[in-house]
């Protein structure tokens, strides 16, 4: 019964990826990295926590000085 609950708690990347408006590739990349706390892989896929925020984005731009100091 337990695995069932778990089964339900949880989403793949694909369907976590269109909750949050990002990319599937992003979400595994996210998986990877272990920046969703309580992802799980399942073979080739992962299972994320439906209640697993949306970590912040630190990829950086060569141009984001400049969109800084424009605003």
């Amino acid at each position: 019964m337990n695995g069932l609950r778990d089964l339900l708690d949880t989403i793949s990347r694909v369907e976590w990826a269109a909750l949050h408006d990002l990319s599937v590739s992003r979400a595994q990349q996210y998986c990877r990295q272990g920046r969703l706390p309580g992802a799980r892989q399942e073979g080739r896929d992962y299972r994320i926590p439906r209640n697993a925020p949306k970590p912040q984005d630190t990829r950086k731009t060569r141009h984001s000085k400049a969109k800084k100091d424009a605003a």
